[in-house]
């Protein structure tokens, strides 16, 4: 998935162009990662994120993990849910 093909994704219609060139490179550097590297991933660059006062947006996050987890198997797909969901209560 390149920058054109998000940038029409209906949901990222109004989002910043840096954050959008951000999940651009997050996608397309991560296809295919264990789980665990893409969580970690996404953390690393959310804090990145907060150091030029910008975040992803909750909807953002899960369009990200959503275009990430296409390729995952059933099994992935849920070790990345669970993974989530873990990190979803300790916030």
């Amino acid at each position: 998935m390149n920058y054109d093909d998000l940038s029409k994704h209906p949901n990222l219609q109004n989002i910043n162009p840096v954050k959008l060139q951000i999940l651009a490179d997050v996608i397309k550097t991560n296809q295919g990662k264990r789980p665990e590297v893409i969580i970690s991933q996404l953390m690393n660059i959310n804090q990145e994120l907060m150091k030029r006062n910008m975040t992803f947006t909750s909807n953002e996050t899960n369009i990200i993990i959503e275009l990430l987890m296409q390729d995952m198997s059933p099994a992935e797909r849920q070790k990345v849910n669970m993974l989530l969901s873990f990190f979803n209560q300790n916030r």
